[in-house]
């Protein structure tokens, strides 16, 4: 199953949003039906993919999907632990205002799909999370993340009456 971003604002013919082109895949790990017939799922990501829409059948979009691998760009170690520090931080931050929020990694995941995961769970801006998706590069993936949750930190630290910026 294909998970995409919608894109604000766009509407296609028929009435549907457009989604975003870079989508995740993966396999539904937990599944929760709703009364409206809905669900709430949980997927295991699997890959990056390009999405292109085929004709609506409902009550589902359907799209081909080709897997986008991900570039060759190693991630140095001094980035990987940097990740790591300041991901921990951020959510133990986050967790002082939500008692709920939960940090959890796979202990055998690569750098790439520790940051995907941290990228997840932790970048709060929909915007920032599909630049992320985007980006194939997992060294700059990295860097792109690294500077998005420590500018999320930054503005959920309260300013002094003389510290704000002009």
């Amino acid at each position: 199953m294909a998970m995409a971003q919608l894109t604000p604002g766009v509407l296609l013919s028929g009435g549907h949003p457009a989604f975003a082109l870079t989508a995740g895949v993966g396999i539904i790990e937990q599944h929760e039906p709703l009364p409206d017939g809905r669900a709430h799922i949980v997927l295991a990501g699997l890959a990056r993919v390009r999405l292109t829409e085929k004709p609506f059948v409902p009550p589902f979009r359907r799209a081909t999907a080709e897997i986008l691998p991900d570039g060759a760009t190693p991630v140095d170690s001094r980035d990987v632990a940097s990740l790591a520090l300041l991901a921990t931080r951020f959510a133990a931050e986050l967790r002082a205002h939500d008692p709920g929020v939960e940090l959890a990694l796979p202990q055998h995941a690569n750098t790439a799909e520790v940051a995907d995961l941290l990228a997840q769970d932790l970048v709060l801006d929909g915007g920032d999370r599909q630049r992320l998706m985007d980006e194939r590069d997992p060294a700059r993936r990295v860097d792109m993340l690294m500077r998005i949750l420590a500018m999320q930190w930054d503005s959920m630290r309260p300013r002094s009456e003389g510290s704000a910026a002009n």
